[in-house]
């Protein structure tokens, strides 16, 4: 970067993996085989992407400091199966990437990976949940709190919305936690390196995604009432009543406590007695 006469943004979250070990890790956590496609985001100067690229069909990276491609493009250069994609990722439907980008070229469903900037951790994420069915597998380094907060039980004080939108669609881990001194320049915080493989069945019998989200925010807008507390304001205290009875959960536990499945049993008696008041 000293002969490119470039520094590290920190408004970009640049903090770029220097510790080999480490990358090792991240390219064995995504387990890349000769018929994989993979997206990389945020490729930086192409530490992790040359990596990857001896192992599977093709990467297609994306990187939005226009100042780094020239750097990216010298460093991926003699690999045939590199794509350089020039943009922001939170603005990108990475789903269609996943489709249409190279055309043709992959008849199974891509990998995302990314040592994500942490300015951009949740909008990434969520970009790449809305994405399942044409990715199989993401493997993403998070701050370590962040991945605590994917991984996390009911009940417990990392839990929330996030930890539920993660896991419904996917299956997250923890697969190794990274020191923050395998970064340039470090973070103030450790990482961890998660493995998020998308559910290949339905688990959970949710016939109205939308409400059932909307029962979630407006529980975890309220962590700290009762779930009959929190969602009254929003469908109304009876119907709230109601729709616990039918679902089998007490109206005085508090909603941190709902597992993802009692979330989707209220969100459909919930929704079942709007569709009749509607009727």
């Amino acid at each position: 970067m000293r002969e490119h006469g470039l520094g590290f943004r920190k408004s970009l979250g640049q903090n770029f993996l220097v510790d080999r070990n480490i990358l090792l890790k991240v390219v064995a956590a995504t387990e890349p085989t000769d018929s994989d496609c993979i997206l990389e985001v945020g490729a930086g100067i192409g530490t992790l992407t040359v990596a990857l690229a001896p192992a599977c069909r093709r990467v297609v990276a994306i990187e939005i400091d226009r100042a780094l491609i020239p750097l990216l493009s010298e460093n991926v250069r003699g690999f045939g199966n590199i794509e350089i994609v020039h943009g922001d990722a939170t603005k990108m439907d990475l789903a269609a990437i996943a489709g249409v980008f190279p055309p043709g070229d992959c008849g199974r469903p891509w990998k995302v990976v990314s040592n994500l900037p942490y300015y951009a951790t949740s909008p990434i994420i969520t970009g790449a949940l809305s994405a399942v069915g044409r990715v199989s597998r993401m493997v993403f380094m998070v701050q370590k709190e962040v991945a605590l907060r994917m991984v996390a039980a009911p009940g417990s004080d990392e839990y929330g919305a996030f930890s539920i939108a993660c896991q419904y669609r996917t299956i997250p881990r923890i697969y190794s936690v990274v020191p923050r001194r395998a970064f340039m320049p470090p973070p103030e915080v450790d990482s961890a390196i998660v493995v998020m493989d998308a559910r290949e069945t339905r688990d959970y019998d949710v016939p109205d995604e939308a409400m059932f989200f909307r029962v979630v925010r407006e529980t975890f807008s309220h962590r700290r009432k009762t779930i009959l507390s929190a969602l009254k304001g929003a469908f109304g205290k009876d119907e709230v009543s109601q729709a616990l009875h039918r679902a089998g959960i007490t109206p005085g536990r508090r909603g941190e406590t709902l597992s993802i499945g009692e979330f989707a049993a209220l969100s459909r008696a919930l929704g079942t007695m709007f569709a009749k008041a509607g009727s």
